[in-house]
């Protein structure tokens, strides 16, 4: 048995002693018994075993945290790792299907091309904020009063200087 559990079970076999001590007759013993609790537990052996118990304690505590923290790191890189995997197969996917189609809504005889960014299996909810980038350009073969317009910019969210 070592000198902390040596102390300990003294300090404790003294608290038991202390409710029978109760009263006016029994004031000089319980307070003798107070004063070797006090004793007990202020030894300088006693303190600076428990001191070492702490320290130890603490140490085993950062360990524990410190592999934690690497554990969580090793995750979060392999989730990246995972992702970025996961993006450049859908470049490649991308890639492998083409330019977006045109199409002719048969309207306002506007062409529009559809690119698809992300992860193709999650969507805008309704009422969700959504960004969107675009490029205005006429058509080729579109003249208005004797002008010429094939191939003009006339508005973008990318220059705000559309001619």
């Amino acid at each position: 048995m070592g000198i902390v559990e040596e102390v300990e079970a003294k300090i404790e076999a003294l608290k038991l002693r202390l409710p029978e001590l109760e009263g006016k007759a029994n004031k000089r013993e319980r307070t003798q018994v107070n004063k070797d609790i006090y004793a007990l537990e202020n030894d300088e052996a006693y303190v600076a075993a428990k001191k070492g118990e702490m320290q130890a304690t603490r140490a085993e505590t950062a360990a524990a945290d410190d592999a934690a923290h690497a554990t969580k790191l090793q995750q979060e890189a392999e989730a990246e790792a995972a992702r970025a995997a996961a993006a450049e197969a859908a470049a490649a996917k991308r890639a492998a299907e083409g330019p977006a189609k045109v199409e002719d809504d048969g309207e306002v005889h506007m062409e529009k091309a559809t690119s698809k960014k992300g992860d193709e299996s999650t969507w805008p909810a309704n009422g969700d904020m959504v960004g969107l980038t675009y490029t205005g350009v006429f058509a080729d073969g579109t003249s208005h009063q004797g002008v010429d317009y094939s191939g003009q910019q006339f508005d973008s969210t990318w220059d705000s200087k559309a001619k």
